[in-house]
């Protein structure tokens, strides 16, 4: 253990070329011109030294507030909470948790795209069933889109320009997708929900990811499960999480999160782990 800060952080974090750490932490506070009787839940972005050390913090309420009327937090939250009354899906949380931030991707500026410049941070608002992407400098949103996924996971930018997102409840309660979305119109550029007889769903969490071969890799959390697609929706490799329980192996563990590691990256120092799991 080199370092540990409790600073109520959750969700996601990005560590840039420089060491410093963004991440995702919170608070629960009274804040009067949102709800005049039931404190709230409110996001922040930490940035930390290589050390731990909290040098700056942003407050994405704040951030929201200050920003244009067409990244209105308070319009995408009335339309989150009236479509919940009827699709029943939030299992935690309420009015309170008010954005319910899940993902964070600091920007290299890699395609160019008008308001994704380096340094720019790529958020998931579940909450809201809104991404955006804000300028941590003038703490102004630079762009966002909403209506478009529900309680989505892991948005990312892709080499051709577009938004991947793991769109958990594309259809509520029933089938998840993963979506690429045209930044500019929010356009469908390309998707992937599995086949009717095995439909891809997670009810929460949930990532993909675009592979350097153009395969995207996705982690299908609830169910335990990995796949790779093709562009064409071939699934080329899947796994699925060992770790079971229950008399009939029904409950399966959540597989959160995977990472596709280059073929030169060492392992040698897992070798020892691994002789143990044997024994």
């Amino acid at each position: 253990l080199q370092w540990a800060r409790f600073n109520r952080a959750h969700h996601d974090l990005a560590v840039v070329p420089d060491g410093d750490i963004y991440v995702l932490t919170r608070g629960a506070r009274l804040a009067p011109e949102v709800d005049r009787d039931s404190p709230i839940l409110e996001d922040f972005i930490s940035i930390l030294d290589p050390d731990g050390v909290e040098k700056r913090r942003i407050s994405l309420l704040e951030v929201f507030e200050s920003s244009a009327e067409q990244h209105s937090w308070r319009r995408a939250s009335r339309d989150f909470w009236s479509k919940e009354a009827i699709r029943g899906l939030v299992r935690q949380g309420g009015h309170g948790d008010l954005f319910h931030t899940n993902a964070l991707e600091v920007l290299d500026g890699r395609p160019p795209l008008p308001g994704f410049e380096a340094g720019h941070l790529l958020l998931s608002f579940r909450n809201l069933d809104r991404i955006a992407v804000i300028d941590p400098e003038s703490e102004q949103v630079m762009w966002s889109l909403d209506a478009r996924t529900s309680m989505q996971h892991d948005p990312s930018v892709t080499p051709e320009g577009g938004v991947l997102v793991f769109d958990n409840h594309w259809r509520p309660g029933e089938r998840s997708r993963v979506v690429l979305l045209d930044p500019r119109d929010g356009s469908v550029m390309w998707q992937y929900h599995g086949p009717d007889e095995a439909p891809l769903y997670s009810e929460t969490c949930g990532s993909a990811v675009r592979l350097a071969n153009g395969n995207v890799l996705i982690t299908e959390s609830d169910n335990g499960h990995a796949l790779e697609v093709t562009g064409e929706g071939e699934v080329v490799w899947d796994f699925y999480n060992p770790q079971v329980a229950g008399k009939n192996a029904e409950f399966i563990a959540t597989l959160f999160d995977l990472v596709r590691l280059p073929p030169d990256f060492p392992v040698d120092w897992a070798q020892g782990a691994a002789d143990g799991l044997g024994e």
